[in-house]
């Protein structure tokens, strides 16, 4: 299953936390037990740890990218019944 969490705008300097809610994607009771970020050549996570996850929600600290440049995030997790999703973030960098 492949999910899309929305395309959000962000400036080049700032840095900033973005989200996907996996609550309607996951079966009642299961819940998030990996997630993984993959990143774009042009945008970068900043912090360490960069991502984090609870039951339902992953999170990804990012910084960076060039102005008019568009990058797709890609999220895949895992959750505790063993199933493998993948959901995307549209951050669109503009000054």
């Amino acid at each position: 299953m492949s999910e899309r969490a929305g395309a959000f705008n962000k400036d080049p300097d700032e840095i900033r936390k973005f989200s996907i809610n996996w609550s309607p994607a996951l079966d009642e009771g299961d819940t998030i037990s990996a997630s993984s970020w993959v990143f774009p050549t042009g945008i970068a996570a900043p912090l360490t740890p960069a991502a984090s996850f609870d039951n339902t929600t992953t999170t990804v600290w990012i910084n960076s990218g060039s102005t008019a440049g568009d990058y797709l995030l890609e999220n895949t997790i895992t959750t505790a019944d063993g199933e493998t999703m993948q959901g995307h973030l549209l951050i669109r960098v503009r000054a």
